[in-house]
This record gives structure tokens, C-alpha cells and sequence, in this order.
């Protein structure tokens, strides 16, 4: 690490002396290649600490995009174990409404409780991240399913709600 020393110089060292003080510097450094070097060294810390943050204290909102379907930050998250009615491309008027329904129940559930979030390491065709999501200590799926907004699905094809 670069240092700034003080010392006393005389004139005949071939210094620029000022006031009989110079301020030698340990090569190859500068102050500026000092505080450059300090700056990123905090940067470096806060940074790291945040890597090492759990999950839950990076506080994110979940939005309920669907009742199997919740986003966060970019990130699309797809609720594994439950098939709910479709609100986007539904076949019936009954679908969507139970869809609306289904993903307003999630939302509420999202809002209410601490979210926990415990992804599988893969991905849909639609590229979003499967897992199962917690409010409290309750799958949401469980909760989901008990209040019949939605259906056990573990990957089968899915049926019509019409």
C-alpha cells in the first residue's frame, strides 16, 4: 500500500524543499493513486456485504402478475405444485374472472406477510424461475388450492377451467 512519508530533505539532495519539509512519496504511488485506492476499497466492502445480505433484506415488492405468476424486480417467478385460471389468454369469461380473483388473493397474500422465496435453479419455457413461494410459513399453493383458486399441478398438462 502506497504511504506518504514527511521528511526533512536538504537543499544539496537535489530536492524542491519547501518550508525544510518535503513530502516523499513511496514509489510508484500518488495521493491521488492513494485515495483512488481507499475509495475502492470501501466500495469493494459495502459491496461485499450486500452480496452476503440474505434475500429477505433486499426488500423487493412481489407483484402478483397472475395467480401462479408473481415478479420481482425483472425477475418472473413461476409458483411450481399449482395451476390457476388464466387472466391473460383465458377461453371463457369465467376463466378470467377466477383468474383476477385467484391473483388478487396472491397479492394480498404477498402484502400481508414476509415472502420467502425458494427457487429450484430452473426455468419454464417462458424463462421464469420455478419455485415455491412461502407467506409466512404457509406455501402459498397449499393456500391457494384449500380456497379452490386454483388446482395441484406438478407439471401434467393442464386442464380447462371453462
Amino acid at each position: 500500500m502506497c504511504r506518504v512519508f514527511p521528511e526533512r530533505v536538504e537543499p544539496s539532495a537535489g530536492r524542491h524543499v519547501l518550508s525544510g519539509l518535503v513530502g516523499t512519496i513511496s514509489p510508484p504511488c500518488s495521493r491521488q493513486v492513494i485515495c483512488a485506492r481507499r475509495l475502492r476499497l470501501k466500495h469493494a466492502i459495502v459491496a461485499g456485504l450486500f452480496a452476503f445480505l440474505p434475500f429477505a433484506a433486499q426488500a423487493q415488492q412481489a407483484i402478483a402478475i397472475d395467480g401462479d405468476t408473481i415478479a420481482l424486480g425483472p425477475e418472473r417467478i413461476r409458483i411450481i405444485g399449482l395451476d390457476t385460471p388464466e387472466t391473460f389468454h383465458a377461453r371463457c369469461d369465467a376463466e378470467r374472472v377466477l383468474g383476477y380473483q385467484a391473483a388478487g388473493r396472491l397479492q394480498r397474500l404477498l402484502n400481508t406477510r414476509r415472502v420467502q422465496i425458494e427457487r429450484t435453479g430452473k426455468s419454464d419455457r417462458y424463462r421464469r424461475s420455478l419455485a415455491r413461494v412461502f407467506v409466512g410459513s404457509e406455501d402459498v399453493a397449499v393456500i391457494l388450492i384449500r380456497e379452490g383458486l386454483a388446482r395441484q399441478n406438478n407439471g401434467e398438462r393442464r386442464q380447462g377451467w371453462c
